[in-house]
C-alpha cells in the first residue's frame, strides 16, 4: 500500500483535503472501493488535518496517512465501515452515496491498534464507539493516529461537502537547551503518565477508568547537547500526579531537575521542556504550544 503524506500549507490554515464521499448503503459493515471523483455537486466530506498551533511545526512522518476508514453510525448504532486505500496522487476519493443522515467518524493510522475484524462483528452503539480506547507504547513509538467526525444532513445543494477535522491523538514533547556552558541531558522521565487514551476528544480531558499508570522514562545512549523535537509522544489525559523529571550534566556537575506537572496533558498539543541556567540556579521550564494559550512552570534543582 503506498504511503501518502500531507503536504503543509501556508499559514495556520495550512492542511491536506480528502475529498471523499462515503458509502453508507445498507445496514452491515462492508468495504468499498474508490471510484472516479464525483462532481462537485455530489454530497461529499472534505477532510483536513488540524496543524499544531502556536507556531508549532509538524515533523517529518507526523503527517503521514497510513490508513483511513470511516464509520458511520445512524440512531446511535454503526451501520458500516470503509476502508480505504491510500493510493491516489492527489488524494481524492469518492464511494456512491446511498444514505445521508447520521454521523461520520473517520480515523487513520489504526491499524495495529483497533482490532477492526473484531468491529466488525459486533452490534456496536455510538457511546461504545466514543469510549473505545488506544494503547499507549511508553517510550516506544505509540502511532501517530488521527481522529475527526460530522453529522450528516447537514449539506446543502450549493454547498455538498461537509468539513471533517482530523486532529492528532497524541501530545507531543519537545526538548530544548538554554545554557550558557556545557549540558549534556542523560534521562528524560514523565512519572505516573496513562497507559491508554481514548480515540475520540471528549468535552472533558478524561482517562479511561481502568488505565494503568506508570514512569516513561527514555534513557539516550548518546546524550542529548542539543535540541530535540519528539522525544517523546503521550496519549491525552488526565493529570493524575504527572511530573517531569530530567537527569543531566550540566558545566561538569550531575543534576536532577523535577516538578509537578500543572494541567493536563491534551491532544495535537507541543510540550518544551527547556533547560535553563544562570547566575542564581538552575531551573527547567515547561511551556506550551498550544491552539488557545500557553503556560509555563519552573522546576527546582535537587542533589543526584
Amino acid at each position: 500500500m503506498k504511503r501518502l503524506t500531507l503536504q503543509e500549507m501556508k499559514s495556520t490554515a495550512r492542511h491536506t483535503l480528502l475529498s471523499l464521499l462515503p458509502a453508507l448503503s445498507g445496514f452491515a459493515c462492508s468495504d468499498d472501493k474508490a471510484t472516479a471523483v464525483p462532481p462537485a455537486t455530489t454530497p461529499a466530506a472534505a477532510i483536513r488535518i488540524a496543524d499544531y498551533d502556536g507556531g508549532g511545526q509538524h515533523l517529518e512522518g507526523e503527517q503521514a496517512i497510513n490508513d483511513l476508514r470511516i464509520c458511520h453510525f445512524e440512531n446511535g448504532l454503526l451501520t458500516a465501515i470503509h476502508e480505504h486505500d491510500i493510493a491516489s496522487d492527489d488524494g481524492s476519493y469518492a464511494i456512491p452515496l446511498e444514505q445521508q443522515g447520521g454521523t461520520l467518524y473517520v480515523v487513520a493510522n489504526t491499524d495495529g491498534i483497533i482490532d477492526w475484524e473484531a468491529l466488525r462483528g459486533q452490534s456496536l452503539t455510538e457511546a461504545e464507539w466514543l469510549k473505545k480506547t488506544v494503547p499507549m507504547n511508553g517510550a516506544q513509538a505509540t502511532p501517530h493516529f488521527f481522529s475527526g467526525s460530522a453529522a450528516l444532513g447537514t449539506q446543502t445543494d450549493g454547498h455538498p461537502t461537509v468539513p471533517v477535522t482530523l486532529k492528532r491523538g497524541l501530545a507531543r514533547f519537545d526538548l530544548r537547551i538554554r545554557t550558557v556552558g556545557t549540558t549534556s541531558v542523560e534521562r528524560f522521565t514523565l512519572h505516573n503518565a496513562a497507559q491508554s487514551a481514548y480515540l475520540f476528544a471528549g468535552p472533558d480531558i478524561l482517562s479511561p477508568a481502568d488505565t494503568e499508570r506508570k514512569d516513561v522514562t527514555l534513557d539516550f545512549d548518546t546524550p542529548l547537547q542539543s535540541d530535540k523535537a519528539g522525544i517523546l509522544y503521550l496519549g491525552e489525559q488526565q493529570n493524575v500526579d504527572l511530573a517531569v523529571r530530567i537527569e543531566a550534566v550540566i558545566d561538569g556537575r550531575r543534576k536532577v531537575l523535577t516538578q509537578p506537572f500543572e494541567g493536563d496533558i491534551k491532544r495535537n498539543t507541543i510540550y518544551t521542556v527547556t533547560i535553563r541556567k544562570d547566575v542564581i540556579d538552575i531551573r527547567l521550564d515547561v511551556a506550551f504550544d498550544e491552539w488557545e494559550q500557553g503556560g509555563d512552570t519552573e522546576l527546582s534543582p535537587q542533589a543526584a
